[in-house]
């Protein structure tokens, strides 16, 4: 009697893992970003990604390190995507900064996490706020300092203290990230439309380019 083949082949451990972990990882991000670290139980987040709880906790050991690990994955996403995104493209240009300007707001829209667990952690101090402002936000307004400041001594930009073009640019990510709801409501747009975001990255960079033309017969 000939034996029954299956498609239903067992999966490799490792596999089966890194499934687990990722199921684990996406759920979390999303709850984290809606309730904060305090507001969500490891039981909301074991449901969420259809995992038992002692198997959320074999790979993640405590609700701390698996926030920990979170956060780490959802901005290790971000960088890969900016880094793949803007590898092609000259930097030190108005163009460059163009598309820096739309690869970021694009990343913002794809992983909206990157944008809230910041935003709801960074409201009162607390041990996460330091974690995220140590491992993440340093480095972030460190790297686009020396872009920026570099944009300004080539002449490209005039000049401009780094820190609050930066906060331009977060701040209005911010908002219409964290609060789409209200804008649908408010105006009937979706503030997390690709359209959307992209229309708004072409004002910013349409103001930035007005501010960086010099004024007729300047020399």
């Amino acid at each position: 009697m000939p034996i029954k083949s299956t498609d239903a082949s067992p999966k490799p451990r490792q596999q089966q893992a890194d499934e687990t972990r990722l199921a684990v990882l996406t759920a979390a991000a999303a709850l984290f970003s809606q309730a904060s670290y305090e507001g969500v139980a490891l039981d909301t987040i074991a449901t969420n990604s259809g995992v038992r709880k002692n198997t959320l906790l074999y790979h993640f050991q405590s609700k701390e390190n698996l926030w920990r690990e979170t956060v780490e994955w959802v901005f290790g996403e971000v960088d890969a995507f900016f880094a793949d995104a803007v590898a092609d493209r000259k930097r030190n240009s108005l163009e460059g900064l163009e598309r820096f300007i739309g690869v970021y707001l694009e990343s913002c829209r794809r992983y909206p996490a990157y944008v809230l667990i910041p935003m709801l952690e960074g409201v009162v101090p607390s041990w996460r706020t330091d974690w995220i402002a140590d491992r993440h936000l340093k480095r972030h307004v460190a790297s686009f300092g020396v872009y920026i400041r570099g944009l300004v001594g080539e002449g490209v930009l005039p000049p401009i203290e780094p820190l609050h073009l930066q906060n331009v640019l977060t701040g209005g990510a911010q908002i219409f990230i964290a609060m789409a709801p209200l804008w649908e409501r408010a105006l009937g747009i979706d503030a997390r439309n690709a359209a959307f975001v992209e229309s708004y990255a072409a004002s910013l960079v349409d103001l930035i380019e007005r501010a960086s033309r010099k004024p007729t017969g300047a020399k």
